[in-house]
Order: C-alpha cells, then sequence, then structure tokens
C-alpha cells in the first residue's frame, strides 16, 4: 500500500470512528485545571457558579426520588396480623396498583413467608426497589449509656440519581432475651433495629403486633416479641408433640396469639417449653 493509499485509509478510519464521549466529570475537571492556568479567570465568581449547579443538581435529584418514590410505594408488600409478607409478581403489582389493590384472578405470589424476618422483608422488596432505581442500606452505632452501651441502626433508603433519605431507631439495648451470649446478643438487636429502621424510611405496612407504635412507652423495646422469636416459640411447641401444646400455651399466658406474646415473658416462656420438650 502506498503512503497515499495508507493515510487516505488513516483519515476514513478516523472519520468513521469517532472519539469516544467525555464524562461530564472529565469534563469539569478539564475545566477546572484550565481556569487553574488562567490567571485572568475570577476564582471567586467561577467558585460561586459550581455551588449554583450543585444546587441545582442536588433539586433535580431530589425531584426525580420523589417522582420514583411516589410510584413505587403503591406496589410495596405488607406485612400480616402474624408476622407473614406476601410478594407478587411486577405484573401482578401493577394490575393492583391500577385497581385499588386487588389482584389479578388467579394471582399466585411469588414469596409467601408465614413469619417474615428481616431477611424475608428485604426479599420481598428488593425487586420492588430495584424497579424503580432504589437501593436500602445500614449502619449501626454504638451509644455510650454508663457502663454498657445501646445500638442505634439507621436505615439509608438511596435513589439512583443521587438523592438519598434515611431513618434511625432510638439507642436499643442489646437482645439478651433465650439465654443469648454477648455476640448474640448484639447480633439480635441489629436485626431488631433493622427491621425498624427500614419500616421507618420506607412506608411498608405492617399488622404485625410486634410492629405497633408504642408512642415511645418502651423507648424502643419491643412490647411484644419478634418474628424470630415467634419461630422460636412454634418450633419448641411443636416439639411437645401434642394437639393441644399450642392451646395450653396461649391459655397459660393469656394471649390469643404466639404474635402476642409479650417480649418480657420470652425467657420465661423458651425455659418452660424446653422442659415440657425434655419430659
Amino acid at each position: 500500500m502506498s503512503e497515499n493509499e495508507k493515510t487516505s485509509t488513516e483519515i476514513a478510519e478516523r472519520i468513521e470512528t469517532p472519539p469516544a464521549p467525555i464524562s461530564e466529570t472529565t469534563a469539569l475537571l478539564a475545566m477546572i485545571e484550565r481556569a487553574a492556568l488562567n490567571p485572568a479567570v475570577d476564582v471567586d465568581k467561577m467558585m460561586k457558579i459550581m455551588d449554583m449547579r450543585e444546587r441545582f443538581l442536588e433539586r433535580q435529584a431530589k425531584i426525580a426520588f420523589d417522582e420514583a418514590f411516589s410510584e413505587m410505594v403503591p406496589r410495596l408488600p405488607s406485612i400480616d396480623r402474624n408476622g407473614g409478607i406476601t410478594v407478587y409478581s411486577k405484573s401482578d403489582r401493577d394490575y393492583a396498583a391500577k385497581n385499588n389493590g386487588e389482584y389479578p384472578p388467579g394471582a399466585k405470589p411469588i414469596q409467601n413467608t408465614p413469619y417474615a424476618t428481616i431477611d424475608d422483608i428485604l426479599e420481598g422488596i428488593s425487586p420492588v426497589l430495584s424497579e424503580f432505581g432504589f437501593a436500602v442500606r445500614f449502619k449501626h452505632e454504638t451509644v455510650p449509656t454508663g457502663d454498657s452501651y445501646r445500638i442505634k441502626t439507621i436505615a439509608i433508603l438511596t435513589h439512583q440519581k443521587g438523592h438519598s433519605e434515611d431513618a434511625e431507631t432510638p439507642p436499643l439495648m442489646q437482645d439478651s432475651s433465650g439465654s443469648k451470649n454477648n455476640v448474640q446478643s448484639v447480633g439480635s438487636s441489629m436485626k431488631y433495629g433493622k427491621r425498624y429502621a427500614l419500616l421507618a424510611v420506607l412506608p411498608i405496612v405492617s399488622h404485625a403486633p410486634q410492629d405497633a407504635d408504642d408512642d415511645g412507652k418502651k423507648a424502643g423495646e419491643p412490647a411484644v416479641i419478634d418474628s424470630e422469636h415467634v419461630a422460636t416459640i412454634l418450633d419448641l411447641i411443636k416439639r411437645i408433640d401434642k394437639p393441644t401444646a399450642e392451646k395450653t400455651f396461649l391459655d397459660y399466658f393469656r394471649i390469643p396469639n404466639v404474635f402476642d406474646l409479650p417480649a418480657k415473658d420470652f425467657d420465661r416462656a423458651v425455659k418452660a417449653l424446653e422442659a415440657k420438650v425434655a419430659k
């Protein structure tokens, strides 16, 4: 190939292959670099312009967050009276959103968990969050209280456009119920905190007694046992292997449902059931 032909080919390739697009961040850094090298640039004015731009982008991100949030809320699953969570497919959720919450005839859930732990709830809402560009994460902080400390949990809901909002629990005591060791107590309190921080940052409707608002009377401590404790109680009752075991348990504690067991009675209930199982 002659030199002229090589040059023509190179020119044609450059024309056919457009340069890679420059990201907004790269372009902004290049502009700042040029401005820094130019003594004629008014740095104060430039900084004010950049501040205005940042505030504009923040407002746009907040608008995008609010719009996506309002569209997502009707599609979030709810938690029933017994603490269970039922999740339907996207098409069924879309149908229900347009028909006053009624699902199409014959609709079958893709997830049906009778005793929803925080992991079950996260699994149920993750497809909905992802559909609308959201993600949720948690962080935990320790708050000193005399010779001990409490654990505060923060749920952070972030939208893909950059805006985020959060909610936090009051500082919670370590959950030492059920003869837990220190590590288990911390883990249980963190799970409990994640559940209620999540319910605070997302409008997930829960009819379960353990999610009821006690107007802060317990300073964030549960009035009744949570879903994981319910699972423990029901497993012990099942191991007693008597048809009347659950009724006897409910009658003894004078409650209509295992979910209504006061949290303060959990340890006593576990010990009593374990003694029955041992027999």
